[in-house]
């Protein structure tokens, strides 16, 4: 092992330590703008669950405006009441008005014949 040529070891030292940080620095700027990236993608997804959970909160007020507001058997029983009530009262007008009917044609019937006498 006699001489050794410093400078070309100087040389490959300084090379490969060139490579190394290159490449670590590399890997660095790679993993910060992954990180950088995992960052914004969980704000972008924290303010996309929060605007999920306001929209959510929205359909459960609606639905419960909806179930407050919901029709029931009472309700139905009450609407039938007034239905039949009705129909009772227009039966009683119908019934009037084919005694009129009637009474109108008698009326018409002797205005006819006593002007044929």
């Amino acid at each position: 092992m006699g001489d050794w040529d410093w400078a070309a070891i100087e040389f490959w030292f300084i090379f490969i330590q060139f490579v190394v940080l290159g490449v670590g620095g590399l890997i660095a700027r790679s993993i910060r703008a992954n990180s950088e990236r995992i960052t914004r993608l969980r704000l972008d997804v924290d303010s996309h669950d929060e605007r999920l959970e306001r929209e959510l909160g929205a359909h459960a007020e609606r639905l419960a405006r909806l179930e407050a507001a919901q029709v029931t058997h009472d309700d139905l029983s009450r609407i039938y009441q007034r239905l039949d009530s009705n129909a009772a009262g227009l039966a009683e007008v119908k019934g009037t008005m084919v005694a009129m009917h009637g009474t109108l044609q008698t009326i018409q019937q002797h205005l006819l014949d006593k002007a044929a006498a």
